[in-house]
C-alpha cells in the first residue's frame, strides 16, 4: 500500500485511492491514512 501520493493543503490532507481513483480527504494525515485503509478494506478486498 503506497501512501506517498498524499497532498497537503491548508487544513486538510487528501489521498487518491490507487484502485479506483477516489479522493479521500481528512483533517490530519493520520485520519486520512485511517480513512484510506478503511476504504480499501471495504471496497477492494
Amino acid at each position: 500500500m503506497k501512501t506517498n501520493d498524499i497532498t497537503t493543503t491548508e487544513d486538510t490532507h487528501e489521498v487518491t485511492c490507487q484502485f479506483c481513483g477516489r479522493t479521500i480527504t481528512a483533517e490530519t494525515i493520520r485520519d486520512t491514512v485511517d480513512a484510506y485503509r478503511s476504504h480499501v478494506y471495504t471496497h477492494h478486498t
